[in-house]
């Protein structure tokens, strides 16, 4: 149904491209057309003809580009663009005629946007276009705008369901029938409203349309009988409109058009569409009115286009959801279609005929009634003419064609009484009745004789009066009756084309069916046949039955051919094991060495395996038998043994002949023997035989076995020797071996394994005596990993005690568990006495812990010596803050720089003592060039002071923003370049920043500092990053920068290499990957206050401030007191206790390390004593685990001394922004 080239669209542009299609291309043709008769006369048109013609042009141009430009988007909804605006102006300009031919835009409309907007673009357009009709009609519509207008209003939601490609086709179809259901009561109800109709001709329609409605309520699916009849109710009701209504119903036919579209499959819905239009077009056939036949022909070509569009996209959709059903179902189905249309066939078909029938006797009639009224008026005339001439002749010759027109005309009067309107007969009767009395009284005054009496009633005309009265309305009804009999020409006319229209469309839609019914029927039964007999012949040729069933296949042709498929899959299967297991027994016989013979008992012909002669090397069967019946080819030391072996089958032989055939079928095997054979090649052959004696119908076989042997032989003489080997290793190497059986208790040991558990030398021992030198404490835990790894078979190793002659002995076992080939579990261990290797780990173990608390000790040392010294520098450095040392003396700047540098030591050697600590991955956004930049820039004046000169390249990728650690960057660059100003003796150092984009997210950064200083030589390189390595430099320093320069690397994730530089010094090559900064995914790390915000964090606040050192307290309270919080200062921790007691304060400042109570106790009491306000502790001991310790005792925040007025404002209004 559907070309090829829709194959590669989606649903939606086939939709689209369909209708496109069906809706463009015809209306430009009928456009074209209507134009065209318009200029000739034949239909009017409120539009000039060159109008129409240039609209037709128009959508020829965009039909033309729909069809070239259909993949460009922007095309098509230009297109869709004009079709509706040409759609507009032609209803503005042509009112309902236009409006009838161009409504399929609306259509377009639905079909060119996405599902959700398919309901929102149909009634946009059906509205532009309501509102232009109304515009046209100067809002006083006519009944076929009226019509129009409730078209527009009821068909744009059902369509746009019926287009909705996410909900399923039977589930679409079903509920656009419902809204159409509604819809249209509610448009049926309004016209009702609007103009007054009587119950008949729209109250039944509306009944029809909630009857529907309620009963597809709870339907999932339309049956199809259910959908035949509704078919039928809407075709009588279409036939009841066009009769009563006219061609003012046309317009409101194409929405019962859209049903059968909503009931059936696509071939169905044309059937019912043709049924519908041919039931309307009857009706307006035998409308009794006037008819408009320009409405009508463009109702019925737009009909034709409406059901052609709806024809392809039910058909798309169809095939898109094409479902499996079964043949029964399939013939069940078109029985229903074929009687129902051979019902519809007969109904239509004889309906037509007795119209044509009807519509003829009744122009007959009409024919012979006009005759008749014509020959009255003659007779009448006859009359009047022989009345007349007997009056003034008085002649009775003259009265004879009067006396024989009488009955004549009263015949013929009877006849028009029965067939013309009563009004009309009365009439004319009453006419003639009078006339004839008229002359009865002259013919009675001219036989009295009185003359003068009869003239006067001649001569005042009123005989006249009587003939032209009958004579205008003989005259006026034969007008009528020749009107009538045109009308009826007409509907005759009508009819017949009806008819042929009928016939037509009926045999157009047998054809459609009959085409569809085939190829369903094919697709259903034939195709899946073709494939299966297509594979079946493909199985003959040994290939796999492979059978690929279309969709649409009929469910029990899917039945037999999924049978045929798994029961030759079951024969494939067979086959191929079958096969397999030859191929498996050939393959095993073959690499095992395993030869058959065969004798026949009765005729003792024997069948050998081609393999014996290869392998003893005989060239023929024969020479080989001899041999082996005189026992020739065996080693002489086995032949006695082989002459015992025979007669001892020969005996078997013989009572399995003489036993009872069915008895036992299959008797057992012997014993077998194993013998040496000599090989024509002198080689010696270890041969395993056995026998076994089988029935095979009527004969008796005696089926013997040669197994190749030899290299089992020689591989348990290897296998002897390497045992042998073996235990030689495992004595030199001290290793005890057991192999313990578990299903026995039986252990196999070596002499090792006895001194290690200290038993009697022996090589089997039981499992009791394994287990009892066990330690008591290690016995349970052996005996679980036993038991468990005997169930899991898992290769492992475990460590356990032995009580050997009152002292303890440590074990290593590796254990290995198998299966041996009787199915029972057998654990393979190799033993180490580990005593003196667990000895020395104790020792060890005790050195660790030794070193570990001296480290402890240290690490407090430091800590200890750190909160010593920087409480003291951290009181000068206020100081110097206070007092602003730089301005009061030349020195001032010194004094501060040496303090600056005690501080940055005791970083250093808090970043030796407890690197983990020392340092926080703080991640910031910048770009690495710049802050390069910005510290080389920094170091000028060491530069300048040591005589050297500063280079710095960076590259665009460094340019980026970036998200990294930019104060660890900034050491690492700071102390390098320092490093090569104070150490290197040279003259210049280059810095550069290159940058490889990894992808999108990411960049590979690569940092070189060389110099051209003297170098480093390589005997030191190896020590270069060890703390306190200071190589053969006489400048001063801590030789811990190189050592703090690669934790930091380690910080940031990178690789820190050196090497010479080209310059002749010495070279260091960074390497790490950054984060690109994207704004949409990161936000600055660092919060940040406006300057008014700092100045107001501290002010009015009360602030309890614990420190025992006083230089500290009072500097530190001064500097509260300028930032505007009133200060309680305590000299430890029970004093500030007691002052959180007696006020309430906003803020705790504390140090660390106090006597009576220190920071940690005081921390932890002001929580218990319910206190929720910040604490901010203070201290000198930056090494140790101080700050952790103080957070989980109940601090906010710890921050070092010298405490920093900002940072204390900063963490303040954090910790009030986080509340």
């Amino acid at each position: 149904m559907v070309d090829d080239q829709y194959r590669d669209m989606t649903m939606d542009q086939r939709l689209f491209k369909a209708t496109g299609l069906a809706i463009l291309l015809p209306s430009t043709v009928l456009v074209m057309l209507i134009g065209f008769v318009t200029w000739l006369g034949f239909l009017s048109a409120p539009a000039p003809a060159g109008v129409i013609i240039s609209f037709g042009a128009a959508a020829g141009v965009l039909s033309a580009l729909f069809v070239r430009y259909f993949h460009n988007r922007s095309v098509n909804l230009m297109i869709v663009a004009a079709s509706g605006s040409i759609a507009l102006l032609a209803t503005y300009l042509g009112g309902v005629y236009a409006a009838v031919v161009l409504s399929m835009v609306v259509v377009l409309v639905i079909s060119a946007v996405p599902n959700a907007y398919r309901v929102l673009a149909g009634y946009s357009m059906s509205a532009l276009m309501g509102f232009a009709l109304l515009l046209n009609e100067s809002f006083n519509p006519s009944p076929e705008s009226l019509r129009m207008l409730t078209t527009l209003a009821v068909i744009p939601y059902p369509l746009a369901l019926l287009f909705n490609t996410s909900v399923p086709a039977d589930s679409a179809r079903l509920k656009a029938l419902q809204a159409l259901m509604l819809l249209g009561l509610s448009g049926r109800l309004w016209l009702v409203f609007n103009e007054g109709l009587e119950v008949n001709n729209y109250g039944l329609g509306a009944l029809g349309a909630a009857a529907v409605f309620a009963i597809t309520w709870k339907l999932r699916r339309i049956p199809l009988p259910l959908g035949i009849g509704f078919l039928i109710l809407a075709s009588v009701s279409a036939l009841s409109n066009g009769f009563s209504q006219g061609s003012s119903y046309a317009p409101f036919l194409l929405s019962f058009l859209v049903i059968p579209f909503l009931l059936f499959g696509s071939v169905l819905s044309i059937g019912g569409a043709f049924l519908i239009l041919i039931a309307a077009l009857i009706g307006f056939s035998q409308h009794a009115g006037e008819l408009n036949f320009s409405i009508l022909v463009r109702v019925f070509f737009s009909s034709v286009i409406l059901v052609i569009c709806l024809f392809y996209v039910t058909a798309i959709r169809a095939e898109a959801e094409a479902k499996t059903t079964s043949l029964a179902d399939f013939l069940k189905q078109s029985r229903w279609v074929t009687n129902a249309a051979l019902g519809v066939v007969l109904v239509t078909t004889s309906l037509l005929v007795y119209l044509v029938v009807n519509t003829y006797d009744a122009i007959k009639v009409q024919h012979e009634s006009q005759t008749n009224l014509l020959t009255l008026e003659k007779f009448l005339i006859d009359r009047e003419t022989g009345q007349r001439g007997y009056l003034l002749t008085g002649d009775e010759a003259f009265l004879q064609p009067y006396r024989e027109a009488e009955a004549p005309m009263r015949a013929l009067f009877t006849d028009l009484a029965r067939v013309s309107d009563s009004v009309f007969v009365d009439k004319l009767n009453t006419l003639i009745e009078t006339r004839g009395e008229y002359y009865r009284r002259t013919f009675d005054l001219l036989a009295s004789g009185d003359r003068e009496a009869m003239g006067e009633l001649i001569s005042n005309g009123q005989g006249k009066a009587y003939t032209d009265s009958m004579r205008a309305l003989i005259e006026s009804e034969s007008s009528q009756l020749a009107s009538e009999e045109s009308r009826l020409e007409q509907r005759l006319l009508l009819t017949v084309l009806n008819l042929v229209l009928a016939i037509f469309l009926l045999l157009l839609f047998a054809l459609l069916f009959g085409r569809s019914a085939t190829r369903q029927y094919k697709q259903l039964v034939f195709e899946p046949l073709e494939r299966l007999t297509g594979a079946l012949m493909h199985a003959r040729t040994n290939h796999p039955l492979q059978v690929e069933l279309s969709a649409g296949a009929a469910t029990e042709v899917e039945y037999v051919v999924r049978s045929a498929t798994e029961m030759a899959q079951r024969n494939s299967d067979n086959a191929n094991a079958l096969n397999l297991q030859k191929r498996i027994l050939s393959f095993a016989t073959r690499n095992a060495g395993l030869y058959a013979r065969v004798v026949n008992m009765k005729t003792q012909e024997s069948e050998l395996s081609s393999g014996i002669l290869a392998l003893v090397g005989y060239e023929d069967a024969e020479t080989f038998e001899n041999d082996l019946l005189s026992t020739e080819i065996f080693h002489p030391d086995d032949r006695q043994a082989v002459i015992d072996y025979r007669l001892s089958y020969e005996a078997q032989a013989v009572a399995y002949l003489n036993a009872d055939a069915d008895a036992d079928a299959d008797a057992d095997a012997d014993a077998g023997i194993i013998v040496r054979v000599i090989a024509k090649s002198g080689k010696v052959i270890w041969i395993r035989h056995k026998a076994r004696m089988m029935h095979i119908g009527d004969q008796t076989y005696r089926v013997g076995t040669w197994q190749d042997i030899s290299s089992l032989v020689d591989a348990q003489q290897a296998l002897t020797q390497k045992a042998d080997q073996l235990e030689t290793a495992s004595e030199a190497a001290g290793m005890g071996i057991f192999v313990l059986n578990h299903s026995t208790g039986k252990v196999l040991v070596n002499q090792r394994l006895c001194q290690i558990y200290g038993l009697p030398e022996s090589e089997s021992v039981d499992v009791v005596q394994l287990l009892k030198p066990l330690h008591p404490d290690d016995f349970q835990r052996v005996s679980d990993y036993s038991e468990e790894r005997g169930k899991t078979l898992q290769a492992d190793m475990i460590e356990y005690r032995l009580i050997v002659d009152g002292e303890t002995r440590w074990c290593r076992a590796a254990t290995r568990m198998a299966k041996n080939p009787a199915g029972e579990v057998v654990a393979y261990a190799a033993v180490l006495d580990i005593t003196d290797d667990k000895q020395r780990e104790q020792s060890l173990e005790s050195a660790v812990k030794e070193l570990q608390e001296r480290r402890e000790k240290q690490s407090q040392m430091f800590s200890i010596i750190s909160h010593e010294l920087r409480t003291p520098l951290a009181s000068t450095k206020m100081i110097y803050d206070d007092v602003r040392i730089e301005s009061l003396s030349n020195y001032g700047g010194m004094l501060r720089s040496n303090n600056d540098a005690v501080f940055s030591i005791l970083d250093d050697l808090r970043m030796v003592v407890d690197p983990s600590k020392a340092r926080e991955n703080i991640v910031v956004n910048a770009r690495p060039s710049a802050l390069a930049e910005q510290t080389l820039k920094s170091l000028d004046g060491v530069l300048k002071a040591n005589m050297m000169q500063g280079h710095l390249a960076v590259d665009e990728v460094s340019a980026c923003e970036m998200l990294f650690n930019s104060g660890a960057l900034r050491q690492i660059i700071t102390n390098l370049v320092k490093n090569a100003a104070l150490h290197s003796e040279g003259a210049n150092v280059w810095v550069s920043l290159k940058g490889v984009e990894a992808d999108e997210q990411r960049a590979s950064i690569t940092l070189r500092i060389e110099d051209d200083g003297k170098g480093i030589p390589d005997h030191q390189k190896s020590t270069l990053f060890e703390a306190f390595s200071r190589g053969d430099t006489k400048a001063d320093g801590t030789g811990l920068g190189l050592f703090i320069i690669r934790e930091l690397v380690d910080l940031i994730g990178g690789n820190i290499e050196v090497f010479d530089s080209k310059h002749g010094g010495v070279g260091f090559r960074i390497s790490f990957t950054l984060d690109l900064y994207s704004p949409a995914q990161h936000q600055k790390a660092e919060c940040e206050f406006s300057t008014s915000q700092l100045e107001a964090a501290l002010k009015d606040s009360r602030v309890l401030f614990a420190e025992d050192q006083l230089t500290i307290q009072m500097l530190s309270k001064g500097m509260l007191q300028k930032a505007g919080a009133s200060v309680v200062a305590c000299n430890n921790g029970v004093e500030a206790m007691k002052s959180f007691e007696l006020d309430d304060f906003d803020l705790v400042l504390t140090d660390a390390m106090m006597p009576e109570m220190d920071g940690y106790q005081f921390c932890r009491a002001l929580r218990q004593a319910g206190y929720e306000g910040p604490i901010v502790a203070v201290t000198a001991a930056t090494i140790g685990d101080e700050r952790e310790r103080l957070l989980e005792c109940g601090a906010d925040y710890v921050l070092p001394k010298p405490l920093d007025m900002k940072e204390l404002k900063e963490v303040l209004l954090t910790w009030r922004s986080e509340r």
